[in-house]
């Protein structure tokens, strides 16, 4: 332990070491020392990017430093993952206040997660599963959340939509329980919170919105964890969606509910403001597709672009006639679906005003492009803008505006190092400070690390059938623990149905929750019985497995995506007029973090074992066009290729 760190800090580590027995690894004092050099700096963005391995402890890694520091700063901590968030809240946290001394700490949930008193007051009588959450809550034996309910999934997933706060319906203090409320409770812990656990979702929202939930973003310091999903989580909450039958629903709930404006002037002009709309956009959606986009176009853009300002200005003229209604079913009692029905058109006007701005503006073809496309489900036509890239998004509403940001995740860097990360949040100019940590692992006695060669093309049906044989083989191999990932559901079930009646004990990701699966994986390692569990993408992070619950990992073809959204092909297309090439801009980077996060499936402590087995060749059929780069990325394993023989369908080791 180092000696120059602060009194403070020293007395936590020294704590730490010798009565909970921990070890201070290098990288977490590397770590605490950047953060502290950044806070004391002068710089005007106070912006740190942490590479931190598994193994390196980062939690307590930035944890300690910024509780060290005596300033009335709060400490918002953001995740990707409720796993990650649990650690923090149930176990780093309180060790630390054990330690330091009691501060003050919240876990922050959207308001949609928590119960509204009135609401379930008023449908207890309508559904025997809400008076029983009901006498729950009035009886404090549950605590107003949705996460702590104990009726399955198809249950809540139908009852708690009819109970749960939503903004448009919320009375705030005017409420009759507002004193009870657990939402608002909750905002007043989170004011009054050191340090507040959150996700990526709810803050990145808080930010949309003009931030002020949890404080003023100068007088806060963000910790963003997971920070490999920051970026593209971001690019979702930039986006704003409108209907275009928000016209027709604007005259059908006049007419229902607010007859006596029939003979105003404006309903008039709704009526033919809605006719030219809808004649203008049927002639370029009759043939739309479902679920598939329509592009709108420079040209369709501009064209439309005076049809939408007319029917912008209808819906302003309008709209304070619904938001009088609205206010005044706010004031009665149990009209909730009403409410609920009135809020939602408000939303949907909201929604198209506030796109006519975006949709006068014309692309700039020297920045990454908006997406704009309009959808259909069958039923309803929804259209769609979203950033590209949402670097303008974040530098304006976050960076610029935080007191300091720390961005931290065992996958930052890419092919191309830190610089695919930094453009994608809008921080290249705002020089932020970088540090990659150590692993503490032995990766060349821990591991192995396997290339199967094959002459198979990857996108043909052979490669399944390939999968098939060299899934079974590698699985009568005696390892206790195997975890064997795919690209795709559909590649996933046709090796599972192949050698699922030939191999026991294998659990499918789809046929049961995540939590429970891994669970039933660990029992069965536990029982001394072998386990394999079998997943997609998904299961490339997030899992942890030390020991025997994973001695061996399976990678059925490099983890590309597939690049095929609405906004990856605008995207792309921009990349490649501009010269650019989008494969290696956008999916090689992609495919980098998560080829290295499938990898950190294997070691997960200093004591683990075992093998990486990468069934995809084309790290080394495209080695000079992009497999060098990737197998730079993978952990410093001794690496063994291996030979398929086709002639007996056989790895030959």
């Amino acid at each position: 332990m180092s000696s120059t760190f602060p009194p403070f800090i020293q007395k936590v580590l020294s704590t730490l070491i010798h009565d909970y027995g921990f070890s201070i690894r290098p990288s977490q004092e590397a770590m605490m020392r950047m953060i502290l050099d950044t806070i004391s700096s002068e710089k005007k963005y106070k912006i740190n990017l942490i590479e931190a391995p598994t193994g390196t402890g980062k939690s307590l890694g930035y944890l300690i430093p910024l509780l060290s520091i005596p300033n009335n700063k709060k400490i918002i901590v953001s995740t990707g993952m409720i796993s990650l968030q649990e650690q923090l809240f149930f176990k780093d946290i309180p060790l630390l206040q054990k330690i330091i001394g009691p501060f003050t700490a919240s876990l922050a949930k959207g308001r949609k997660r928590y119960v509204c008193p009135e609401k379930l007051k008023d449908n207890a009588e309508n559904y025997p599963t809400i008076q029983q959450w009901a006498k729950n809550y009035t009886s404090n034996t549950w605590n107003g959340q949705s996460e702590t309910l104990l009726e399955p999934d198809d249950v809540k997933k139908k009852m708690w939509p009819i109970v749960s706060v939503d903004s448009k319906t919320c009375k705030g203090d005017a409420c009759p329980s507002f004193e009870v409320c657990p939402y608002h409770n909750a905002k007043e812990e989170w004011k009054n919170s050191k340090v507040i656990i959150i996700n990526h979702d709810l803050l990145l929202s808080d930010i949309k919105y003009g931030g002020g939930t949890f404080g003023n973003p100068e007088d806060i310091i963000y910790v963003i964890d997971e920070a490999h999903h920051f970026p593209g989580k971001a690019t979702g909450t930039a986006s704003i969606d409108f209907h275009l039958g928000v016209l027709n629903d604007v005259q059908k709930y006049i007419d229902k509910h607010l007859p006596h404006y029939k003979n105003d002037k404006h309903y008039k002009t709704l009526k033919t403001e809605q006719k030219t709309w809808n004649d203008f956009w049927a002639s370029y959606t009759k043939n739309i597709q479902k679920y598939k986009p329509l592009f709108i176009t420079e040209t369709l853009r501009s064209v439309s672009s005076p049809v939408w300002k007319s029917a912008s200005s209808i819906l302003e003229n309008v709209m304070p006639w619904i938001e009088l209604h609205f206010k005044n079913l706010k004031n009665r009692a149990s009209e909730w679906n009403h409410i609920d029905e009135c809020g939602q058109l408000l939303s949907k006007i909201e929604n198209m005003i506030a796109n006519e701005t975006l949709w006068e503006e014309a692309f700039d073809p020297k920045k990454p492009p908006i997406a704009r496309w309009i959808e259909s489900d069958g039923y309803n036509l929804r259209g769609v803008q979203e950033p590209t890239i949402a670097s303008d998004f974040l530098a304006k509403k976050f960076f610029s505006q935080a007191y300091m940001v720390v961005m931290t995740s065992a996958t930052m860097r890419s092919i191309g190092g830190f610089q695919w990360f930094k453009e994608r949040c809008g921080i290249s100019g705002f020089k932020p400070t970088e540090l990659v940590l150590s692993s503490p692992f032995d990766f060349p006695k821990q591991g192995t690390f396997h290339v199967v060669q094959h002459p198979f093309d990857v996108n043909k049906e052979e490669y399944s059938t390939y999968l098939q044989n060299t899934v079974h083989q590698l699985l009568q191999e005696g390892q206790k623990g195997v975890l064997v990932l795919f690209t795709s559901q559909k590649l996933m079930n046709d090796v599972y149905s192949h050698i699922k009646d030939i191999h026991p004990n294998i659990l499918v990701q789809y046929s049961m929750p995540t939590q429970l699966l891994v669970k039933n994986h660990k029992m069965n390692i536990d029982l001394g019985q072998r386990s394999i569990l079998m997943g997609t993408m998904s299961f490339m992070e997030g899992l942890d497995l030390p020991g025997e619950y994973c001695t061996r990992v399976i990678l059925t073809k490099l983890p590309f995506s597939a690049g095929d959204s609405p906004a990856e092909k605008v995207l792309a297309e921009w990349l490649e007029v501009n010269g650019r090439n989008s494969f290696r801009e956008m999916i090689l980077p992609e495919a980098g973090i998560n080829f290295v996060q499938a990898c950190g499936r294997l070691i997960r402590r200093e004591s683990d074992h075992g093998d990486f087995i990468l069934l995809d060749n084309r790290v080394t059929t495209k080695a000079t066009a992009y497999g060098n780069a990737l197998l730079k990325l993978a952990p410093t394993w001794i690496r063994q290729d291996w030979q398929y023989n086709i002639s007996n369908k056989k790895i030959e080791k």
